[in-house]
């Protein structure tokens, strides 16, 4: 019962004297209930299924296929269909003639777009395709692939798979197309739900560009983080500069970002401290205060523990030890500018490994990470837009434009943008 259940639609009512009978609480007897259920299932098993029961009097559509001409032929008359297959270095072909049972004859010439021999593929590859699993596949034109592609993809059963299980989709249905990969990649890269759903891309989209080095404190590099919880007094992002040949790090808290704060951090923290180099680097292994003078500075906590430079200090030769270290200093500049390049360059070579090459030009459609988390959810689109490029002001950096052409105010990094296909 359970095995017919797979076969016949409402089993429970059909089958109810049979389950009857099999209770283990009561005797097995054959009853003309049973009987005559028995016959309903072999009548049910053995004739013809049909998807809706008809009624009297129903009104019936039928669909002919007919021609305006009269051929007159007998249903025992048989066509004759004559196949030949060619292959040359250009490509490969077939060719059809079908002949009527009164003489007539309809020529058809057909080009393969996949790899076929002489003997086998054009009797086996004209039509049907057989796959490695030794299962014939029918060959179809490539916009009935597109169409089934896009059935796959986003129709009402679609889950908006990727490409490569679009395609094992619909090989397993038994259809194939030679160009039928490269059309499902298209179809997914364009299709926009998913373009809007898309993972953000955490791989560096240049290559990393590196400051020249050129004097302690003389480049800085300027960066705003944030924004962080409110703290006491208001101050939510973090102004930081940072010295791109000791890496020195000056930092402030702001309550907002504006011009006038950006100025305010750069006179104060920068301009009006660091006139004459004086502070410490970790990346090359010398202080700015040797750089500039040629020799270290005394310590105070090495005055009070009485280190060795302490004890050694004579006035005597003090004078002629102060002008070997003048004599020194430009061969210690030198040593200290090798090391740097030096660890740039291994930096620089980490970083590029990998590197995934990206890049944007104006008039490209974008696609910008969403700036806002508020009334969002793990389903929430993770893009927005799309924008327009209006300018590349460096590589990896470009401004957009809204729909209605609005210039956005700032630059965007290429990282947290996504080109858009149409």
């Amino acid at each position: 019962m359970a095995a017919l259940s797979r076969f016949i639609a409402r089993l429970g009512e059909k089958g109810l004297p049979f389950f009857k009978l099999l209770r283990k609480h009561e005797g097995f007897e054959w009853s003309n209930e049973a009987n005559a259920a028995f016959e309903d299932v072999k009548r049910y098993l053995t004739s013809a299924s049909i998807l809706v029961s008809l009624r009297p009097e129903e009104m019936l559509l039928i669909y002919l296929a007919a021609t305006p001409q009269d051929p007159q032929y007998d249903s025992h008359d048989q066509w004759m269909m004559y196949f030949d297959g060619s292959l040359t270095l250009s490509g490969s072909g077939a060719g059809v003639v079908l002949v009527s049972p009164t003489g007539e004859t309809l020529k058809y010439a057909i080009q393969l777009n996949f790899q076929t021999t002489n003997n086998v593929a054009e009797y086996e590859g004209v039509l049907y395709k057989r796959s490695t699993q030794g299962v014939l596949m029918r060959c179809i034109p490539q916009n009935e692939g597109l169409t089934l592609l896009h059935d796959i993809h986003g129709c009402i059963c679609g889950n908006h798979a990727s490409y490569r299980t679009l395609v094992g989709k619909a090989f397993r249905q038994g259809f194939y197309w030679p160009t039928a990969l490269y059309d499902a990649k298209e179809l997914v890269k364009k299709c926009v739900q998913c373009q809007f759903h898309n993972r953000q891309i955490h791989q560096p989209a240049q290559a990393l560009q590196t400051i020249p080095l050129s004097w302690p404190f003389a480049t800085w590099g300027l960066d705003i983080l944030g924004p962080f919880p409110k703290a006491p007094g208001g101050f939510k992002f973090l102004f930081v500069a940072i010295d791109t040949f000791t890496k020195w790090i000056e930092a402030e808290l702001v309550t907002g970002i504006t011009m006038k704060a950006a100025k305010r951090f750069m006179v104060r923290c920068v301009i009006t401290r660091f006139g004459v180099p004086s502070q410490i680097i970790t990346d090359n292994g010398e202080t700015s205060f040797f750089l500039v003078f040629g020799a270290e500075a005394m310590l105070p906590p090495e005055l009070k523990t009485r280190s060795t430079r302490v004890e050694t200090f004579n006035d005597s030769n003090q004078e002629q030890l102060r002008a070997d270290d003048i004599n020194l200093l430009e061969e210690r500049r030198n040593q200290a500018l090798i090391r740097s390049a030096i660890y740039q360059q291994a930096l620089r070579r980490y970083y590029d490994r990998m590197v995934q090459p990206r890049s944007l030009a104006v008039g490209d459609l974008v696609l910008r990470l969403c700036q806002s988390k508020s009334n969002r959810n793990k389903l929430s689109p993770k893009w927005e837009g799309p924008y327009t490029v209006v300018e590349v002001t460096r590589p990896g950096s470009v401004r957009l434009a809204m729909e209605d052409g609005q210039v956005l105010s700032n630059s965007w990094n290429i990282d947290q943008l996504r080109k858009f296909y149409v």
